[in-house]
């Protein structure tokens, strides 16, 4: 089975502040920046948001983010993915 990303977002995740990527169409997307700007952490975020919690981040939690997921649960993300 193939998987396409269509859409990601992700807020409070690692070094992410907020997240949101549309990969080409028909192409190869890039992430590329400087050190310490978040393109790991948002490779993190996908592969957690693809595989569930057993691929979650080792402190997933932004460092000074006040969000919390309101079902209560212990998740301090959010990622949405569009396949």
């Amino acid at each position: 089975m193939s998987v396409k990303i269509t859409q990601f977002e992700a807020e409070n995740v690692k070094r992410i502040k907020a997240l949101t990527l549309t990969p080409a169409p028909a192409g190869l997307t890039v992430i590329g920046g400087r050190n310490n700007q978040g393109k790991t952490s948002g490779l993190d975020a996908i592969v957690w948001a693809l595989g569930g919690d057993r691929y979650r981040p080792s402190q997933a939690q932004r460092e000074g983010s006040a969000w919390s997921c309101p079902t209560g649960s212990s998740w301090s993300g959010r990622a949405r993915t569009a396949i």
